[in-house]
């Protein structure tokens, strides 16, 4: 799914059940970006988000906005910086569940 179907499709699901808690988003995400985070931010209730298995390398910087969501998965997801990635996670202010994979578990240790 490109970036604007992306777009359009959450709008369409905001408009269905704006107290959503799960989105599940995998394997349709091109483009993690900004605006992304934008409209995730309007479902007040989205406490579980699912990103696994996409294509998008990076986080975005206004991950912050997302301050009800507790569970993120990121399973299969290449990131090109791991410590852009754990500052991106760090502003996640309710985030209790990461659960990510990388491919060296060195990778984990120079994040931290």
């Amino acid at each position: 799914m490109d970036h604007q179907e992306l777009l359009e499709e959450l709008d369409l699901r905001i408009k269905e059940d704006e107290n959503l808690e799960t989105l599940d988003l995998a394997a349709k995400v091109t483009e993690f970006s900004e605006d992304v985070v934008e409209k995730l931010h309007e479902f007040e209730k989205l406490k579980k988000l699912v990103l696994s298995n996409n294509s998008f390398n990076e986080l975005p910087t206004n991950l912050d906005l997302l301050d009800n969501v507790e569970e993120l998965y990121l399973v299969n997801v290449e990131f090109d910086d791991l410590s852009m990635t754990h500052a991106a996670l760090n502003k996640m202010p309710r985030l209790r569940i990461l659960e990510i994979n990388l491919e060296d578990p060195e990778d984990v240790e120079d994040t931290l």
